[in-house]
């Protein structure tokens, strides 16, 4: 722990530094994008400031436009894309949940060896984890990579000597740790966490990862979730930029290690521009506001976790947890209803929460597809459940669980089963009396846990299983008595052990028949069973028992195990689970148990070991905020012993704390972190305090030195601008060393041999002396005092060299003391200081980022054609309907410019120390997006034909604005005018009409033309007949005699329709002009029997056409169509419409 401990300091006080550079340097500055190389991002070089060193600098307040952590995705990411996990070794594992929920909930037993039996819950736990982590592990990139961070050393984890990015995919401990830190999101801790931040909005979320980020010694770690309708993902945050109108989330997105990934926020609403849930995908945007986007801290991540669906120590029910993994690209959604009534899940495209206390949230893998996650409140004792799919897809396999109470249940099956719309009963439905029971599943395999029994499966043809976990009642004790038993008579027995909860299975048909009724018992001192229930077609049930084995005692040795059987598999493409690998794509681990990766001396015992160090400045306000929810759906979610750890972590975060005087209190605001500061000088060292309190009196400011060296006639210090440092911090050699100040020669005398040498002077002497070697290591600003009498004695062996006078020579002490009795010489001038420096100014190019946009569009063209059979005498319609699917895609292209500042200097401090630097700083972006043609992908047309009837009297009008036809083709129905169809309809009665009558128009066309009249002809001159329909009751269709009645007769008309006037000369009947035109027909409606397609009525002159057009009262009537005589016998168009106006002058 120490060399750990050492090496996280190490790290803080380079990541300390490089904030006070931000702090010192920021204002005035542009905004900068931070940038040290692909996928990185550094501190903002320091712009120049100028510092009086006579006078305090006035304060005020410093804005620094990005915070940083010392966090390089570069080299603290992976080196390799997210990838699916599910199978040994980026698998969860027994010894990975012994990991996760401690021993003592995970493990039935653990015999000498180590060896654990995993209880039957956390087997079908394992199962669905590994179903979820199918999709991606993106949450377990972004929290191994900041843990990792923290750590300060990889090898210390993974017992590889090289950075992160270095880290070899196929390294088996690597995707087994992945595995393992994906699944802590399924922890309620970790979910209380999330939630807390999930009522931050973005704006806050920024802020709170600003105070982060600039007090490194105290930061939390935060991984980030972002959800949106397209999925979740979870990504590591590292830097905050104030940006034009709002700020910028630089993040580490394990989808793409290689390049640049921001999250900006405006106005609450964040946006992540080039985001996609899985990096075989295009790249799309995301975007929301409060609630869907979250902070997890790593203080909530620290196992062992509590169980939510475990059973409680005070003997209440637990919480439900149900999820919900696939294998589709559609993502799935549950769709929760309570006894209430009351709704959790999608529906119709929205999602509801209506039950307090539950929640509702995506498992963050970067599939298309995400895992849904619901927890329910104990108080929801009857439920049901369903599954659905967003976009009504049923491709792929389902997995279903839910769990309560330490018994829980999956269910497999796909997806096409769950969603069946012929089926009307949920999945899933679950009682307080009658327990769990599912329903209506063409196939499904389930698997049924609780204490030390498991029970496998499978339903068929529609069945449904029922099932009851419920204790048996208590055993019987033997009757107590004091009676010594005598010998040989034999003794009560001893009551029987405690029998653990039974399981009541019955499978029924979906008639109802029954199938099978299976009744489980076990003692608790029997060992864990799997239970494997087979049934017949006859309906014999056989039961196959065997004994849940140990696991291995090591992770290494476990994977191993499961690698093995994993190799010795096959699965086909009847596992719907089952991805065939692309050609040429290789498996990301290596599975060859020969590598020296699969070596147990490789895989320490401690590799994972748990730090109990974790420190979360917003802690306290995290416990006070689980307090606040005293009796909700907090309560259940956290135990007393998760507070407790939590409340020594706001302790240990106090401490810290206090420990560092120097922590940066500021605010982020749209102009960055705000943070109130004074610049003085200390011996020639600038000082930057932060102000926390008011500013004390002037007076009490730190003074400048005094500086007798010097009076009032010479000139000040020119002023000094601190060039722009550039500093490597993340070597750990400190750079800022005390130079070797080299003095210059002082005028003495040739033959004083004072001051003595340093080796010759007394320690005393040493210590007191303000000269040039005072303890500092640095020149006094005092002057040098005059030379005196050098001491009578000199504390050193050494002997006086031959070439310098003794001290008891004759004439020797005369002439000093004549020198002495002159005026002192003035001292020299002070060095002076000099720099010089410049930059130059370029716009550089930035890479192309380019994405795909795809948009699919639906087209539909409805046409129609009316023909007449000659076989039974009737018109049909013909309706073809195409539709035609188009998807085309778009790519827009962002180029960009930035503007790229290279800046040098030299510096002499007038002693002959200095030195030259150099340095690169980048400021404004320019971009310029392209969006080239929409490019047609595909386009499939379907087409649906059917055939309806058109004659009046098969029911050919449906209502109105409908048409149909009277009479036929080919023979002489209606001969005369006796003879009619009859169409039957009804004025609805509406108060908001005046009077409550409606326009009613009834039109009867002919094909007829003017000069046909009285010839042979297949076209008739129509006559209509409006009638009252005294029998109220509805036919099989509107022409059907069997339910009409005529009534009172209404009106009658022969010629009413006719358009043109006979001898007129505005429109002739005889002549109708070339530009008249007849109404428009049903969409594209032609009729058959020509050489050419043309319209069911083509007769513009509309010499014979019937009409009545009347205002009617609301009830029953009907229209009798037939001809004016038999010379004029054949067909025609009758159309009824209501043409009422909507209005109150109606």
């Amino acid at each position: 722990m120490a060399a750990k401990k050492a090496t996280v300091l190490g790290r803080f006080i380079s990541a300390l530094a490089g904030a006070a550079l931000l702090v010192a340097g920021c204002s005035g500055s542009e905004p900068t994008r931070p940038e040290t190389g692909t996928g990185s991002v550094s501190e903002v070089t320091a712009q120049p400031i100028t510092v009086d060193t006579t006078p305090p600098v006035e304060s005020g307040v410093e804005i620094s436009q990005v915070v940083t952590l010392d966090y390089q995705p570069g080299s603290d990411g992976f080196g390799f894309s997210n990838y699916g996990g599910g199978n040994a070794p980026a698998a969860l594992t027994v010894n990975l949940a012994r990991r996760l929920y401690g021993d003592e909930q995970a493990c039935a037993s653990i015999n000498d060896a180590g060896e654990c039996t995993p209880q039957p819950v956390i087997l079908q736990l394992i199962e669905q984890a590994n179903r979820a982590m199918a999709g991606g592990l993106c949450e377990g990139f972004a929290v191994l990579s900041l843990r990792l961070y923290q750590e300060g050393a990889t090898a210390n984890l993974l017992g590889q000597e090289a950075i992160v990015a270095a880290l070899e995919q196929g390294d088996p401990r690597i995707a087994a740790e992945l595995a393992f830190w994906f699944v802590t999101q399924f922890a309620s801790e970790t979910q209380a966490a999330a939630a807390f931040y999930r009522e931050q909005s973005p704006s806050e979320i920024v802020a709170t990862l600003a105070d982060d980020f600039a007090n490194p010694a105290t930061t939390a770690g935060y991984t980030l979730g972002l959800y949106s309708a397209e999925g979740g993902h979870a990504v590591t945050p590292y830097a905050v930029e104030a940006v034009e109108g709002g700020s910028r989330i630089y993040i580490y997105d394990s989808n793409w290690p290689t390049e640049d990934r921001w999250i900006d926020v405006v106005d609450n609403v964040w946006s992540y521009a080039l985001a996609a849930t899985n990096p075989t995908e295009a790249a799309s945007a995301w975007t929301g506001s409060t609630g869907t986007l979250e902070l997890t801290p790593m203080a909530s991540r620290q196992p062992p976790f509590a169980c939510a669906f475990c059973p409680r120590d005070d003997g209440k029910k637990s919480m439900t947890l149900l999820t919900a993994a696939s294998s589709s690209e559609s993502q799935v959604s549950l769709q929760v209803v309570d006894d209430q009534g009351r709704r959790l899940g999608v529906f119709d495209g929205e999602l509801v929460n209506e039950i307090p206390g539950a929640v509702y949230r995506y498992i963050a893998t970067s599939n298309t597809s995400d895992p849904v996650l619901i927890l329910l409140p104990a108080s929801v004792e009857n439920y049901t459940a369903d599954v659905q799919t967003l976009d009504d897809s049923t491709d792929g396999a389902i997995s279903l669980f839910v769990a309560q109470d330490g018994a829980a249940a999956r269910v497999e099956t796909t997806i096409a089963d769950v969603t069946d719309e012929t089926d009307d009963e949920p999945v899933l439905a679950v009682t307080e009396d009658a327990g769990y029971e599912i329903n209506d599943l063409d196939e499904a395999a389930v698997d049924i846990a609780d204490q030390n029994v498991s029970v496998s499966i499978e339903i068929v043809d529609n069945q449904e299983l029922a099932f009851q976990f419920a204790p048996p009642p208590d055993p019987v004790e033997p009757p107590e008595s004091d009676a010594i038993p005598e010998p040989g008579v034999p003794t009560t027995e001893a009551p029987a052990p405690p029998v653990a909860p039974q399981i009541m299975l019955s499978i029924a048909t979906d008639d109802g028949e029954q199938v099978a009724e299976i009744e489980i018992t076990q003692t608790e001192e029997e060992v864990p069973e799997e239970i494997v229930i087979e049934i017949d077609e006859e309906g014999e049930v056989e039961i196959v028992v065997e004994e849940i084995e140990a696991r291995p005692a090591t992770i290494v040795a476990e994977l191993r195990e499961l690698v093995e059987e994993r190799l010795a598999e096959e699965p086909g493409e009847d596992d719907a689970w089952f991805v065939e690998p692309e050609e040429g794509e290789e498996d990301p681990f290596i599975l060859d148990l020969d590598d020296d990766f699969w070596d147990e001396e490789t895989w320490e015992d401690d590799w994972y070991d748990e730090e109990d160090d974790w420190v979360w400045v917003e802690s306290e306000d995290f416990v006070e905020w689980v307090e606040e929810d005293e009796d909700g759906f907090l309560a259940e979610l956290l135990d007393d012993e998760f507070l407790e750890e939590m409340e020594l972590i706001v302790e240990r975060t106090e401490e810290l704390i206090e420990e560092l005087p120097d922590r940066v209190e500021g605010e982020w605001s749209d102009d960055g972190w705000e943070v109130e500061i004074i610049i003085v000088e200390e011996d020639d060292e600038i000082e930057l305090i932060v102000i926390e309190d008011p500013l004390p009196p002037i007076e009490e400011w730190p003074e400048d030195p005094e500086d007798d060296a010097h009076d009032d006639t010479l000139d000040p210090l020119p002023e000094i601008t601190i060039p722009d440092w550039e500093m490597p911090w993340d070597d750990e050699e400190d750079l800022w060393q005390e130079p070797e100040l080299m003095l210059p020669e002082w005028q003495t005398d040739e033959d004083d041999d004072w001051p003595p040498d340093e080796d010759d002077a007394t320690p005393d002497e040493v210590d007191d002396a303000d000269g040039p070697l005072a303890d500092d290591g640095e020149a006094p600003d005092e002057e040098i005092p005059e030379p005196t009498e050098p001491p009578d004695e000199v504390d050193t062996d050494e002997e006086v060299p031959d070439d310098e006078p003794e001290d008891d020579e004759p004439g020797v002490d005369e002439e000093p003391e004549e020198e002495i009795e002159e005026p002192p010489p003035p001292p020299p001038p002070p060095p002076q200081p000099s720099w010089d420096g410049g930059t130059e100014t370029t716009w550089e190019d930035l890479a192309d980022q380019v994405s795909t946009e795809t948009e699919t569009t639906t087209a539909v063209n409805v046409t129609s054609t009316l023909g007449f059979n000659s076989n039974d005498g009737y018109w049909y319609q013909e309706v073809t309907t195409a539709t035609t699917v188009t998807e085309t895609e778009t790519v827009s292209t962002i180029s960009g410019t930035r503007l790229r500042t290279y800046s040098w200097y030299c510096y002499d401090d007038g002693l002959g120390n200095g030195g030259c630097d150099e340095g690169t700083s980048y400021g404004e972006t320019q971009s310029t997006t392209t969006v080239a043609d929409p490019n047609v992908v595909s386009a499939n047309t379907t087409e649906v034909v059917t055939t309806i009837p058109a004659n009046c009297s098969q029911g050919g009008w449906t209502g109105f604005g409908d048409w149909c036809i009277v009479g036929n083709w080919n023979t002489d129905f209606p001969g005369q005018r006796s003879e009619r169809e009859v169409v039957t309809f009804t004025v609805p009665d509406d108060p908001t009409v005046t009077g409550e009558r409606r326009r009613i128009v009834i039109e009867a066309e002919s094909n007829l033309e003017y000069a046909q009249f009285n010839t042979t002809n297949q076209h008739a001159d129509p006559y209509v007949y409006l009638y009252e329909d005294d029998d109220p009751d509805l036919g099989d269709h509107t022409g059907d005699l069997d339910e009409y009645t005529r009534g009172t007769f209404i009106e009658s008309d022969d010629d009413g329709g006719r358009d043109c006037s006979i001898g007129g000369d505005s429109h002739p009947c005889n002549n109708p002009p070339a530009n008249a035109v007849d109404e428009a027909e049903f969409p594209d409606d032609t009729i058959v029997g020509y050489d050419e397609p043309r319209p069911v009525i083509q007769n513009t002159s509309n010499a014979w056409d019937a009409e009545i057009d009347r205002l009617m009262e609301p009830g029953d009537y009907a229209v009798e169509g037939t001809v004016y005589n038999a010379n004029n016998s054949g067909w025609y168009r009758l159309t009824i419409s209501d043409e009422t106006e909507e209005s109150s002058g109606s």
